[in-house]
């Protein structure tokens, strides 16, 4: 959903987009944010159906995953990075989750957040 700045968008980085190996680090990326905005990274093993936080004064904001676990993500400026080291563990092999950035923008509208896309991630 739009931001003051702009659309934030996540990228994660892995060596295939939307896959991860056991014992891999993801990278992911939100930007543009407000310079030094707090962010998050919202991960989920379930893809709900869409929480619409127009009602809550974010026109166009969807929550995609669920909240299963917020990363917290260091500003570096216009965007905010975070990482997630996954365990070395084979049995990891077939789950997915989903994930999304979400970014305090106060001057975005009445709620003060904006929504990133979302990514499902496999780990193969």
């Amino acid at each position: 959903c739009p931001g003051s700045i702009g659309t934030p968008t996540l990228s994660v980085t892995s060596s295939t987009p939307g896959v991860a190996q056991p014992g891999s680090t993801l990278g992911f990326t939100t930007a543009p944010a407000p310079w030094l905005a707090l962010s998050f990274v919202l991960l989920g093993f379930d893809r709900m159906n869409p929480i619409d936080l127009t009602p809550f004064g974010a026109p166009a904001c969807l929550v995609i995953p669920d909240l299963d676990v917020i990363l917290p993500a260091t500003s570096r400026g216009s965007y905010s990075q975070t990482s997630l080291v996954l365990p070395a563990d084979s049995c990891l092999r077939g789950l997915r989750f989903y994930t999304q950035g979400l970014v305090v923008d106060a001057a975005a509208n009445a709620l003060g957040l904006v929504t990133s896309n979302a990514w499902m991630v496999t780990i193969e």
